[in-house]
C-alpha cells in the first residue's frame, strides 16, 4: 500500500507504526472490492465486513491483536483516510430500511477492476441517498409523536430521551460526520480533515440535490452560527423533508411548547400573556409565540444558558414562523390552482360553449375564477358575456343576461362553430353565432394568431355565418341591391351594424 503513494513524508506516526496492520486492511478492502465487482454488485464494504475479512485472513499474533481490536482498525482506517495523498475514501450514505433512515459508511480504494471508482463512488452515494430521502418521505414515519413530546413539556421533563425531530433531515445529516468520543489532538485532526471531504463530497452535493428535486425546505441558520456565543457557533442549518403538513403542525406544536413550563421559567412573562390572551386567533397566537421565540434567541446571544433541546426548540420556533406564514399562503395558492383546473377540466368536458350563468341563474363558477376567464388571465379558458361589449371590472355579473366561456382548444372550437352554424341555418337565430364570435375575438386578432385555437374552415365558416347576420339587419333596398350587383357589404359597413347591435343590447 505504502509503495503506491508517492507522498509519505506526512504519514501521520501511528500509522508508521502500525503500517503493516494498515496494509493488512487495506488490501482487505480492495480484496473486498474485487469480488464485489466481480459478482456485479458494485459495492463498497463497510466497517463490519471490512471487520468480517480480517478475522477470515491468517495474521501473526501481533497483527491478529490490533486488528481484532474495532477501535485500532477505526483509527487506522481514518489515518489512511485523512493523508494528504488518500490511501483510502470514506464515504456515507443514506440508507432506507426498515421504513426509517440510518447512515452507513462504505470504505473505498482504488480498484484494479475498475477505474475512477472513487469518483463514481461518491456520486453513487448522493443518488442512492436522494432515492433514500424519497423512499423515506413516501413511504417512512417522518412525523413526530407530538403527545408524548406534549406531555413531557407540560409535566418539565426533559426532551432528550425523546423523538422530537423527526421532520428533520439535518439531525440524521450530521451524523454523515465521523467522530469519536475521545480523541487526542492527531485524531481530532484526521476526524477534521476526513469530515471536510465528506461535507465537500457528500453532504453538500446531496443537499443541492435534494433542494433541486424539491424534496427538502432549508432555513439558513448562518447568522447565529456567526458572532455568537459558543454554544450557538454550532448551531445547525434547518433542513425539513419537503411535507407541508408536517412542517406546519411541527410548527403549531412547538407553539404549544413553547408555552410549557420548560420554557416559562426563561421567558418573558409579559409575553407569554399576550399569547395566552390571543388563544382565539391563531395566527395572532403563532406570532406572538414567535416573539417569544425570538427573544429567548437573543438572550442566548448575550451568553443565557439553556439545555441544547430547549435552545434548539427556541431557535426553530422563532425561524420557522416566516416558513409558516409561506406555507399557509402556498397551501391558499394550491387550493385556488386545484379549485382552477377543476373548473378548467369541466369546461373542457362540456365540450362547447360552456354556460357559466343565464338570465334566470347565479353564477355556476366562482366570480373571482369567472372575472379572470372574462380577463383572458386563464391561458386555457376564453369567455364573454351579454350584452356584448367590452368588459370592465367594474360590471356588476349578476346583472349581465349570460356569461359564457369555451374551452381554448381547436377541437372544441369546432364542434361550437359547427353547432352555432347549424342553428343559424335551421332557425335564423345568430345568438352563439355572435357570442362566439366575440369570445374569439376574430376581428381584433390577426389570422395567425387565431388560426392557432381555430381550424381555418371553421373560421371561414364562423365569418361568413357572422357576415349574413348582419347583412339581415340592412335596409331591404340595401340588401336588394347588394344580390342584384353580386356585391360584397364592406367592413365599414359591417362594423356600423355591429356597433349598433351592441348599443341597442347595452
Amino acid at each position: 500500500m505504502f509503495r503506491a503513494n508517492s507522498r509519505l513524508e506526512n504519514i501521520s506516526e501511528d500509522l508508521l507504526n502500525h503500517r503493516d496492520a494498515a496494509g493488512k486492511i487495506y488490501d482487505t478492502i480492495d480484496y473486498l472490492i474485487t469480488i464485489s465487482y466481480q459478482k456485479g454488485q458494485n459495492q463498497c464494504p463497510d466497517l463490519n465486513e471490512i471487520l468480517l475479512g480480517l478475522r477470515a485472513t491468517k495474521f501473526t499474533r501481533e497483527q491478529s491483536r490490533l486488528l481484532g481490536d474495532t477501535a485500532t482498525v477505526r483509527r487506522l482506517l481514518i489515518g489512511m483516510a485523512a493523508h494528504s495523498e488518500p490511501f483510502l475514501h470514506i464515504i456515507p450514505e443514506l440508507m432506507f430500511e426498515n421504513a426509517d433512515l440510518s447512515i452507513v459508511h462504505r470504505y473505498v480504494t482504488p480498484s484494479r477492476v475498475k477505474d475512477n471508482i472513487i469518483d463514481r463512488m461518491y456520486k453513487m452515494a448522493v443518488d442512492r441517498s436522494v432515492l433514500a430521502v424519497k423512499g423515506m418521505m413516501e413511504n417512512g414515519s417522518t412525523r413526530t409523536n407530538w403527545a408524548d413530546v406534549q406531555k413531557a413539556a407540560r409535566t418539565g421533563q426533559s426532551l432528550s430521551g425523546l423523538d422530537w425531530r423527526r421532520e428533520r433531515l439535518d439531525v440524521l445529516l450530521k451524523n454523515m460526520f465521523l467522530t469519536d468520543n475521545a480523541p487526542d489532538e492527531e485524531l481530532k485532526q484526521q476526524l477534521a480533515t476526513v469530515n471536510r471531504g465528506i461535507q465537500r463530497w457528500v453532504q453538500l452535493p446531496l443537499i443541492n440535490q435534494l433542494q433541486r428535486d424539491q424534496r427538502i425546505a432549508v432555513i439558513s441558520c448562518s447568522d447565529l452560527r456567526n458572532g455568537s456565543t459558543r454554544q450557538l457557533a454550532r448551531t445547525p442549518d434547518l433542513i425539513y423533508y419537503n411535507i407541508l403538513t408536517n412542517i406546519q403542525l411541527r410548527f403549531e406544536n412547538l407553539c404549544e411548547m413553547i408555552q410549557t413550563p420548560l420554557f416559562a421559567a426563561h421567558a418573558d412573562k409579559d409575553l407569554l400573556h399576550l399569547a395566552r390572551d390571543a388563544r382565539h386567533a391563531e395566527s395572532e397566537f403563532h406570532a406572538r409565540c414567535s416573539e417569544i421565540a425570538g427573544d429567548l434567541v437573543r438572550q442566548l446571544q448575550k451568553g443565557l444558558e439553556l439545555a441544547a433541546p430547549l435552545r434548539e426548540a427556541a431557535i426553530e420556533t422563532a425561524r420557522l414562523f416566516e416558513t409558516f406564514q409561506n406555507i399557509q399562503k402556498q397551501a391558499r395558492q394550491q387550493e385556488e390552482y386545484d379549485r382552477l383546473n377543476q373548473i378548467l377540466e369541466k369546461i373542457r368536458k362540456h365540450g362547447t360553449i360552456y354556460e357559466i350563468k343565464n338570465q334566470k341563474s347565479q353564477l355556476r363558477i366562482p366570480e373571482k375564477i369567472t372575472r379572470m376567464i372574462l380577463e383572458d388571465r386563464i391561458p386555457g379558458a376564453l369567455g364573454t358575456f351579454v350584452p356584448l361589449i367590452e368588459y370592465d371590472s367594474s360590471i356588476d355579473l349578476d346583472r349581465l343576461d349570460g356569461i359564457y366561456a369555451i374551452y381554448k382548444h381547436p377541437k372544441t372550437i369546432e364542434v361550437a362553430i359547427n353547432r352555432a352554424v347549424e342553428l343559424y341555418n335551421k332557425t335564423g337565430d345568430d345568438s352563439l353565432i355572435r357570442i362566439l364570435s366575440h369570445m374569439l375575438r376574430i376581428d381584433q386578432k390577426p389570422d395567425e394568431e387565431l388560426k392557432r385555437f381555430i381550424p381555418p374552415v371553421s373560421l371561414l365558416q364562423l365569418r361568413e355565418s357572422l357576415k349574413k347576420c348582419y347583412m339581415r339587419h340592412m335596409p331591404p333596398w340595401k340588401r336588394l341591391w347588394l344580390m342584384l350587383t353580386g356585391s360584397e357589404p364592406s367592413t365599414a359597413a359591417l362594423e356600423k351594424i355591429k356597433s349598433e347591435l351592441q348599443q341597442q343590447e347595452a
